[in-house]
């Protein structure tokens, strides 16, 4: 049963944040599945767009609807279906960040921990994610010039710098 359910299911997720589709499965290929008795697909990327050509979203109501021959499913926002485990799983996953901002502030937070810096989007008017800046045709300005961050040699590197240094 577990081995005929893996051959007839597709999930396919792709995240490509604020860009119009372009990657993904397209109808054409679709018609493949059917052949190739794939007879069901899950997009669990429909929040986004979707990462097959056809897909539209559909509800925790009304999950699936048929696309040749293939039954689909398309729900956004598919941890609602689950809210409490949903909730509990971003909690624990974002908290330490939060903490962390909390305790030290955004700006001394984002110089000292990669993640965070990476999360930021706009700051002091710049925009510093290169996908926002795109999307909008607006300049695109590294996070790092503007929150003055400066990488931090660590030992190893520091090790392989003192290779070089003259001896005098």
């Amino acid at each position: 049963m577990f081995a005929y359910q893996l051959n007839s299911l597709t999930a396919i997720g792709i995240f490509a944040p604020l860009r119009a589709w372009r990657l993904g499965v397209r109808k054409s290929f679709i018609r493949v599945y059917r052949r190739s008795s794939v007879s069901h697909r899950v997009d669990v990327a429909i929040d986004q767009g979707g990462c097959f050509e056809c897909s539209r979203a559909t509800t925790h109501t009304d999950p699936v609807f048929t696309q040749d021959g293939v039954l689909v499913y398309c729900v956004a926002k598919m941890p609602g279906a689950v809210a409490k485990t949903s909730t509990l799983a971003l909690t624990n996953a974002t908290l330490p960040y939060a903490v962390e901002i909390a305790n030290k502030g955004w700006q001394r937070a984002s110089v000292e921990n990669k993640e965070i810096r990476l999360g930021l989007n706009i700051v002091a008017g710049k925009v510093t994610f290169r996908g926002v800046a795109g999307a909008f045709g607006l300049e695109y300005t590294p996070v790092e010039s503007v929150i003055g961050y400066r990488p931090r040699f660590g030992a190893r590197q520091g090790a392989v710098r003192s290779l070089f240094r003259e001896k005098g």
